[in-house]
């Protein structure tokens, strides 16, 4: 995995946990994904460096990291997306679309079928 999209990976990660309260990964695979990331960091595209913060302080959490409009739009559809696959077969096609149906963000605003996004942080 390139290591610009692990740290994207990370920071959605580390917003939909500290900001939506919502573990979109295990304990277990976002310290593997951190330290992979603190390990590449020369790497690291300069802005990703900067969202971040530094090196040593993603290896323990992720709290205090930077996001974008785009990257909370894109951290909302990586949760919409993996709900919808874990939901169970035997569902009606109307109510996977109900339950998937979030609405646009708009300037920073978020609603949702799931009452933990109601957050509107653009910073964890």
């Amino acid at each position: 995995m390139n290591v610009n999209h692990a740290a994207r990976l990370l920071i959605m990660a580390a917003y939909l946990y500290y900001r939506c309260d919502v573990a979109i990964m295990s304990d277990g695979d976002y310290d593997k994904l951190s330290l992979a990331v603190a390990k590449n960091w020369d790497k690291l595209d300069e802005q990703l460096q900067w969202q971040l913060g530094d090196r040593e302080a993603i290896k323990s959490t992720g709290m205090g990291v930077l996001i974008t409009q785009m990257g909370m739009s894109a951290a909302h559809t990586w949760y919409r997306d993996k709900k919808r696959l874990s939901l169970k077969p035997g569902l009606t096609r109307p109510y996977l679309q109900d339950a998937a149906g979030f609405s646009i963000m708009n300037n920073g605003d978020f609603k949702g079928p799931h009452p933990k996004f109601k957050c509107l942080y653009a910073v964890v």
